[in-house]
């Protein structure tokens, strides 16, 4: 069985934004990788990944990990504390394009965490009301205009809360 270098798991950890799905998936890209001759080349390219996406920078002889880069990085956490817990039932529609596919995949986790449930890829059944701070994670991730969330009512009572917290009237 193939082993994990310590540089492996530590790219794989800089390349998930603290999440364990994407991180288990980088994981097993390298494991593959490795598998199929893992080299130089490969090892440059997420190297290369890093550096476009300006969380390292590469100096002659080292290299420099950006701490505001790990911090934005970090910031995009799931929340894992704040599940919704009440009585209502809310429906989240929301139409992310393919270049944001990154804050299109961490709505989702959050979601599944919340105990969602997907009726179709953009649309989720789940308990509410949803925590204040989900709406500041949608702005960080920059999708809050994005989302359209929905009270859904026991008879035809429904409000519509777009995007993600504010009333329509």
């Amino acid at each position: 069985m193939d082993k994990l270098s310590f540089m492996d798991e530590l790219l794989a950890f800089l390349t998930s934004a603290h999440s364990t799905k994407i991180y288990r998936e980088n994981l097993r890209r390298i494991l593959r990788e490795k598998r199929s001759n893992f080299n130089n080349e490969t090892f440059r390219r997420y190297i290369g990944r890093l550096h476009s996406r300006n969380i390292i920078k590469i100096n002659v002889d080292h290299i420099i990990v950006s701490k505001k880069k790990l911090k934005k990085l970090n910031s995009s956490n799931l929340d894992r504390t704040n599940e919704p817990q009440g009585k209502e039932s809310f429906l989240i529609f929301y139409d992310i394009p393919e270049s944001m596919r990154f804050a299109r995949r961490l709505l989702r986790e959050q979601l599944k965490l919340w105990k969602y449930k997907m009726i179709q890829q953009s649309v989720w059944f789940g308990p509410g009301p949803l925590p204040a701070q989900f709406t500041e994670q949608l702005k960080k991730w920059g999708i809050f205009d994005r989302v359209q969330i929905t009270r859904v009512g026991k008879k035809s009572n429904r409000d519509t809360l777009c995007p993600a917290g504010q009333r329509v009237s």
